[in-house]
């Protein structure tokens, strides 16, 4: 998944897949560090991130539009990418991965989706 991630970045669709790889990473890499989140309802927790994560989220900031919006996740039209939107994204990342075959993805962390 990753390697579709890079392969979209290095095909000059550097937003798309700098954004897809730190969402990927965010559920992956959660090793070394911490960073504080806002969840829905504006709760704040604190999280566990990796340090490949965090490259992968300071690549992602650096092709992301300052276009005002507070969520950090968006889409290519600069609107905010929602949790169905993130579910989307990752099923179509896996179609592209693993075939046809069928796999059940975990239910998503809510501090992902704000």
């Amino acid at each position: 998944m990753l390697d579709l991630c890079d392969q979209d970045y290095q095909q000059n669709a550097k937003f798309l897949g700098s954004r897809n790889r730190a969402i990927v990473l965010m559920f992956l890499d959660t090793e070394r560090g911490w960073i504080k989140v806002k969840g829905k309802g504006a709760t704040e927790r604190v999280v566990r991130i990796g340090v490949a994560a965090q490259k992968a989220l300071w690549r992602y900031l650096v092709h992301r539009p300052s276009n005002g919006k507070a969520e950090l996740w968006l889409t290519e039209e600069g609107a905010s990418l929602q949790s169905e939107g993130i579910q989307i994204m990752i099923r179509r990342l896996e179609r592209k991965d693993w075939g046809n075959e069928q796999r059940e993805l975990p239910p998503l962390p809510s501090y992902l989706c704000s």
